[in-house]
């Protein structure tokens, strides 16, 4: 893959994942572990970009 890392892009397919399951219901702390995974992921990716 051209500059795309293989952990960015687990971790990026987990985040999705994640993020399509949180349609349905959960407990409030699968929530909680969602913002968590969503928030560390973006910043990695924002860190990375630059």
């Amino acid at each position: 893959m051209r500059g795309i890392s293989v952990v960015f892009l687990i971790a990026r397919l987990i985040a999705s994942g994640m993020l399509l399951l949180a349609l349905s219901r959960h407990p409030y702390s699968y929530y909680i572990l969602l913002r968590w995974v969503v928030c560390g992921t973006s910043a990695y990716g924002a860190v990375k970009c630059r």
